[in-house]
């Protein structure tokens, strides 16, 4: 019976540290996933030495990158696009340097936030 007994709580503590190896990783993943969705693309994940998945966080942040460097090809678009229009704004009057006036507005609100200026 001590046997069975020793024999049941090692099988407990070690289905304890198990499962946190798992679950800890799924639960900090479903985070980031939570920070990227509100724009936040400077946030990659890790996982702590022994936890599982560590293949998932490296997908993860592989994706973040990949994020990043479309947002900063747009973001350069964007600024180029908006140089033009700011030249091409000094030289237009009446109706149409108030439609370039909205669309240089539109503009800067697309960029991200560490790109306005």
């Amino acid at each position: 019976v001590a046997l069975q007994a020793i024999f049941l709580f090692v099988t407990f503590v070690l289905s304890i540290f198990t499962s946190h190896r798992i679950a800890g990783p799924l639960y900090k993943l479903k985070k980031h996933f939570e920070i990227v969705k509100s724009g936040a693309l400077d946030q990659n994940v890790f996982f702590r030495k022994r936890d599982h998945f560590p293949d998932v966080a490296e997908s993860f942040n592989s994706m973040l990158s990949g994020l990043r460097s479309i947002a900063e090809k747009r973001n350069l678009s964007i600024r180029q696009a908006l140089e033009k229009l700011e030249s091409a704004q000094s030289k237009a009057k009446g109706e149409a340097a108030q439609d370039i006036d909205s669309a240089i507005a539109s503009l800067k609100s697309a960029l991200s936030p560490t790109q306005k200026g």
